[in-house]
Parts: structure tokens; sequence; C-alpha cells
């Protein structure tokens, strides 16, 4: 199977629970996605991300990081090889 076989599309929810600063927490999540030259599309509600399962895995594993050092928080991660490809 090629790389381009291995596609894929997360949608993340990022919710930062007892933050005073929520909107400079969501921003260095949002700093995350918009540094790692995925294709991704901001919404109301969440964030999709699409790229090869390796670039992708390793921004999930980024962003969790990050909100294990700066919040109480809870991620929601849905992943598709379907859908938004």
């Amino acid at each position: 199977m090629s790389q381009m076989d291995k596609m894929i599309t997360c949608q993340l929810a990022y919710l930062p629970l007892e933050d005073n600063f929520i909107e400079l927490t969501v921003q260095g999540v949002l700093d995350l996605i918009q540094k790692s030259n995925l294709k991704f599309a901001v919404g109301a509600m969440s964030t999709v991300v699409t790229g090869d399962k390796n670039s992708v895995m390793i921004l999930v594993d980024q962003i969790l990081e990050y909100a294990m050092d700066n919040s109480k928080f809870v991620l929601d991660i849905k992943i598709s090889n379907t859908c938004g490809l």
C-alpha cells in the first residue's frame, strides 16, 4: 500500500476545562495545526485535518502533549480513511 493510500482525515475538538485563558490555550492548539503544514479547515466547533497517516498522528500526539502540559481538557478525535478525502 503506497503512502497516498494511507491518507486520513481527522476531526479534532479541543475543550479546555477549568481554564482562565481558554482563548490562549485554544490558540496554542491552532498554532500547532498551522505549523504542521497539513491541509486543515477550522470550524466553529472543531477542526478537520487531512494528510498522510503518520503526519496526522504526529500532530495528534503534539496536541495531546500540549494539552496535558497546559490544561485539564477533553480532546474529541474522529479519524476516517474515507470522509473528507
